[in-house]
């Protein structure tokens, strides 16, 4: 499961005992253009979906929708091939959503049930996309920006768009985490974190629900709280 088991001496109080604990396992992963040589981005993540990270990256960032079979893994780097391009097209934003509080509940609740790894090693970072009724892919990652690209690239990598409205992440929320979320016509973006204000700014300017803190059956609306429901 992508850990290693270490030897460790835990403290509790003055009482010390050795066990053994699993930690993440962190690799550095660059994705690299093959035609040009260039590096086009580099980042610590744990060795798997590294072919989904690559996809969700080229979609989000770049507006780059690419077959799976251009990216191929190459010890530590991983090689795309360039070909004809294909745009991205744009989302059109569903702004008359309505999500009860009762649905926020369960996706929050199977948001954390399935950060397998996170509860193993408490090391990862989570992203989820989901409708007003199910979480529709999941992932982790080192990072939150990890997460993002690889639950992006997992929706892609059978040849489909993403089709989702709700996104769910485990960490805070600042000013590029809602403006990549809101690219991909995102209406509700939902964190187990806490806010900037720079991301509230960004979030009204581009009509997205921003909710904050959601942990159990508690959370915090920031903007555009009519899409939350009783």
């Amino acid at each position: 499961m992508w850990q290693r088991s270490v030897k460790v001496i835990k403290y509790s109080g003055y009482n010390r005992s050795k066990t053994q604990d699993p930690v993440v396992m962190e690799r550095q992963r660059s994705l690299v253009n093959k035609t040009t040589g260039e590096t086009m981005v580099s980042l610590p993540c744990f060795p798997q979906h590294d072919r989904e990270w690559a996809l969700g990256y080229l979609y989000s960032e770049l507006g780059i929708r690419t077959p799976p079979e251009s990216v191929i893994l190459n010890g530590p780097h991983i090689d795309w091939t360039p070909g004809p391009p294909t745009s991205v097209p744009i989302v059109k934003r569903d702004t008359a959503i309505q999500l009860a509080v009762s649905h926020l509940h369960q996706l929050t609740a199977s948001f954390q049930e399935a950060a397998i790894l996170y509860k193993s090693t408490g090391a990862t970072q989570s992203a989820a996309l989901a409708t007003t009724n199910d979480i529709v892919a999941h992932a982790e990652d080192l990072t939150d920006i990890g997460a993002f690209y690889k639950v992006i690239g997992k929706s892609l990598l059978n040849d489909t768009l993403p089709q989702f409205s709700i996104g769910i992440i485990s960490g805070k929320v600042d000013e590029s985490t809602v403006r990549s979320w809101a690219k991909l016509g995102t209406s509700i973006l939902i964190s187990r974190g806490a806010l900037t204000d720079l991301a509230i700014d960004c979030a009204i300017d581009n009509n997205l629900c921003l909710i904050g803190f959601a942990r159990g059956v508690r959370f915090s609306i920031y903007t555009f709280p009519e899409r939350i429901r009783q």
